[in-house]
């Protein structure tokens, strides 16, 4: 059985080619581009028996880090791009409901002298287990 974390980690991994993608923190290692994910919200329908109904949905942020503004940017579209629509991974049905990119201001320093960019993706899904 596929969970929704694994769905997106599966899906966001295959539409970036070969950009590393991790949750919640960058490996050590891992070079721009990359792509560090989030899931901020996570819901699940419940029958009144308080079974669950395999329904659900998600809100997850995705941080697009690039050397660059228009690199940032383009990752941010690559992942929307991989995201959008209604697919499915494995035992579970995902459609993306909603999301917006925002450029941030502040970039976390991690210790090189290059001076790395962020896009963020904040995106909203609906699943389904099957």
């Amino acid at each position: 059985m596929t969970t929704f974390p694994e769905a997106i980690y599966k899906k966001v991994d295959a539409g970036t080619g070969s950009t590393p993608v991790s949750p919640e923190l960058r490996r050590h290692g891992d070079s721009t581009p990359a792509v560090i994910y989030e899931i901020s919200q996570l819901a699940f329908d419940i029958e009144m028996n308080g079974a669950l109904t395999g329904v659900g949905s998600a809100t997850v942020r995705l941080d697009c880090i690039a050397d660059s503004v228009a690199d940032a940017w383009t990752l941010a579209l690559d992942v929307v791009a991989a995201v959008d629509g209604k697919w499915t991974e494995g035992t579970i049905d995902v459609v993306l409901t909603s999301c917006n990119i925002t450029q941030t201001r502040a970039t976390p320093d991690d210790g090189q002298d290059d001076a790395e960019r962020i896009a963020t993706v904040t995106a909203e899904f609906q699943f389904k287990e099957t």
